[in-house]
């Protein structure tokens, strides 16, 4: 039979939530599940549980041939996905009761995305509920006001709570960055900017949950994570305005957070690099003296630092290029 729904269900370590976010999909004749596990380590709980699932003739279970992080894993996924919708879970979420009625519905849709509505609620306590990516739930209620597509297209950066068409994807070779942190954003945006029609649906089709200790607890507070959020931010303006979008992604956070965190030496190396994202360096200077005036000699510095990385990288460009020729004479 056809396939029409390919779920792809990147895991690490959690079986039993995997357990619980598996049986929260229909059983159905029309779909493919792939679940790809990021070298979780072998415990009791998973050889059973993957011993189980593997029983299940629509589920396909993959490993990752070593660690790297959910962006890796989904793209192996998409290179095995047959299906004509995309539908990627986390395995420590689950879908709502209203996940069969949205497949049979918006099976033959015309869009390129359709964007679900969701619910946050613990990990640990369903019946609790979370505030994990609360403001996407606004983006709906906008939506009806104004029919401004921006917010889905450009905002809701998530992988979950979307019909993705495979065609989309592959026509545009659209894939997820293989980093630790923000490896899903630059998918979410390319899709958002080469989708030709979007449509939004107000049901509550995921349920996100939020577990301690997970990657998303303790925000740009680990070693480098701030660093790699910021490329990705300033990758996704860039992208936007290549594509001929009016809407400015919010990368001036992350900048902000360089500063709060201290970490200047990241802050050095991407202000030296930011032109090739398409933004004059006073810009990044402005954002860091709003934050206070008491930040004045740390714009100085980067001033200063710069001024002198160009110098250098000059010398050695000229360098290089006397040696180059020199070598040349000799033969």
């Amino acid at each position: 039979m056809k396939i029409n729904f390919t779920f792809i269900i990147p895991h690490y370590n959690t079986p039993h939530l995997l357990l619980r976010c598996l049986n929260s999909i229909p059983s159905r004749e029309d779909i493919q599940i792939i679940v790809i596990d990021d070298c979780s380590p072998d415990t009791p709980e998973l050889i059973k549980i993957t011993k189980q699932i593997q029983q299940i003739p629509y589920i396909e279970f993959y490993r990752t041939p070593q660690s790297g992080s959910a962006g890796r894993a989904r793209n192996i996924g998409i290179e095995h996905a047959q299906g004509k919708w995309l539908i990627f879970a986390d395995a420590d979420d689950f879908f709502s009761e209203k996940l069969e009625y949205a497949m049979n519905t918006y099976l033959n849709a015309k869009e390129d995305i359709v964007f679900f509505n969701f619910q946050s609620v613990m990990s640990e306590n369903i019946s609790q509920i979370s505030h994990r990516e609360s403001e996407y739930n606004t983006y709906f209620e906008e939506y009806r006001k104004n029919q401004n597509e921006n917010n889905f297209r450009f905002q809701y950066i998530t992988p979950w709570g979307k019909f993705v068409k495979r065609k989309l994807v592959e026509d545009y070779h659209i894939r997820f960055d293989e980093t630790r942190y923000a490896n899903d954003v630059m998918f979410s945006i390319l899709a958002g900017c080469t989708a030709k029609e979007i449509l939004p649906v107000d049901i509550p089709l995921y349920i996100v949950t939020e577990r301690t200790g997970s990657l998303t607890s303790n925000f740009c507070q680990k070693k480098g994570e701030t660093a790699i959020r910021t490329q990705v931010a300033l990758n996704a303006y860039n992208t936007i305005i290549k594509y001929g979008y009016d809407f400015s992604f919010n990368y001036q956070m992350f900048i902000q957070i360089l500063v709060y965190n201290k970490e200047y030496k990241d802050l050095i190396s991407i202000f030296h690099t930011i032109g090739n994202y398409g933004i004059n360096k006073f810009n990044i200077l402005r954002i860091i003296y709003k934050i206070g005036p008491r930040h004045f000699i740390l714009c100085l510095r980067l001033i200063a630092t710069d001024i002198w990385l160009t110098l250098y990288n000059r010398y050695l460009s000229s360098t290089y290029k006397c040696n180059f020729l020199g070598a040349d004479n000799k033969q």
